[in-house]
């Protein structure tokens, strides 16, 4: 019998349950005080920023034209996703390094002459002296949209302090604002995320996480961004520990066009779309096989999960059997079909809808070019790999290694 579709009131459901109990942020009987008292808050899980995070909150930030200008290190894979395994790494010497390029590269464009009259609220009293309040309303404007929630005295006074005096020694109002910026760039503050828990008032030896940790957990899920100034708001205000006012803000979130960004995020990491940007086939056995071949095969997939999910707000489960696609004209040729719109010039780039006929044994994400692609050797197809990764990625099941003959 066939369920209903997931409702957007479930999901709020899911989501309370999955962003409150995150991190076994109730206290455990074995941390209880003897008087009922819980003893100790558990330890939060902290996670290192993606790449697409750290690019995404820039943007956010200071806008699209703002060049990293660095690299980032690769995040490990830990039971099947990248998001688990950012909460078990740290930054080497290199990483750090790198961390410390993108923070200087960033802050010299973000106080430089063409942006600083957008970056900088304010007017210094002197280009070529400190101006300590300005520096401060600086740090105030930006700092709680890097670290996600109000800066502590200490964490605004250390930024202002750092602009004052890097001001005073190179007779530079705004380089000194641009050397506290990157040091509040490459903090870890900023470079990870770290919940934040508070005793919980319905429930004695409790602990629950804050309304700053609740909405970074909720934007970086639904949206792979950090809050917004509405969600931090709403934060402040203690919206986010009541039923009602969690609700709103997912709905909020879920209604608004970023959200194709969280499910992107999220079905990349769980098909470990990674992968295919290093893939190589053999050119013999293969050869309409091509990097173009493999960027078009994961944005195919990714159009047919958001289209299924969001456009027609369809079963979940339909993603594994609709015929409905999108397919650019390469695609077209590894799948043997003609696209009826032709494209004015032939453009190859240009995505256009396909349904494969009702007798085509074709459907669903799992027979797409990404799947089977990630799924098979070199130079040749192979079912017992792609049985594996059935088990493994759809179905969360471990395969066993293969016993010692």
């Amino acid at each position: 019998m066939r369920s209903l579709p997931l409702s957007k009131r479930q999901l709020v459901g899911i989501l309370l349950v999955t962003t409150c109990a995150a991190g076994a942020f109730a206290a455990s009987a074995a941390d209880k005080a003897p008087n009922g008292d819980s003893a100790k808050p558990p330890a939060p899980v902290v996670r290192r920023l993606t790449a697409e995070q750290y690019q995404a909150i820039v943007k956010d930030v200071f806008g699209d034209a703002i060049k990293l200008g660095g690299r980032f290190e690769p995040d490990p894979r830990q039971d099947g996703l990248l998001e688990v395994g950012s909460a078990h790494v740290s930054v080497s010497a290199d990483g750090m390094e790198q961390y410390d390029i993108m923070a200087r590269t960033i802050a010299e464009q973000v106080l430089s002459p063409e942006q600083r009259s957008i970056s900088v609220a304010c007017t210094p009293k002197s280009t070529d002296a400190a101006d300590p309040a300005c520096a401060r309303r600086f740090v105030e404007d930006v700092g709680p949209l890097l670290y996600r929630r109000p800066l502590t005295k200490q964490e605004e006074d250390a930024s202002v302090t750092v602009a004052s005096e890097a001001a005073q020694k190179l007779n530079n109002f705004y380089a000194g604002l641009s050397w506290s910026l990157s040091a509040m760039l490459e903090s870890p503050q900023f470079l990870f995320r770290q919940p934040a828990v508070e005793p919980d008032p319905g429930k004695r030896g409790a602990y629950r996480l804050d309304g700053y940790s609740r909405a970074s957990q909720l934007s970086f899920l639904l949206w792979n961004a950090a809050p917004d100034e509405q969600l931090l708001a709403a934060a402040k205000k203690g919206d986010l520990n009541s039923t009602k006012g969690l609700a709103r803000q997912v709905d909020r979130l879920m209604a608004s066009p970023r959200f194709q960004n969280g499910v992107r995020a999220f079905f990349t990491d769980m098909l470990r779309f990674e992968d295919l940007d290093s893939l190589v086939k053999d050119p013999v056995i293969y050869p309409k096989f091509s990097s173009k071949v493999a960027e078009d095969s994961k944005e195919q997939t990714l159009r047919t999960i958001l289209d299924v999910v969001l456009a027609r707000n369809g079963d979940y489960r339909d993603i594994f059997t609709t015929k409905k696609t999108f397919l650019t004209q390469v695609l077209a040729s590894v799948y043997r079909v003609p696209l009826i719109n032709n494209v004015p010039n032939g453009s190859p780039d240009t995505w256009q809808s396909y349904e494969f006929a009702p007798d085509d044994p074709r459907g669903g994400i799992l027979m797409q070019t990404s799947f089977v692609t990630l799924n098979s050797h070199p130079g040749r197809s192979s079912p017992t790999l792609r049985g594996k990764a059935l088990r493994e990625v759809i179905l969360c099941q471990k395969v066993p290694a293969p016993r010692a003959t």
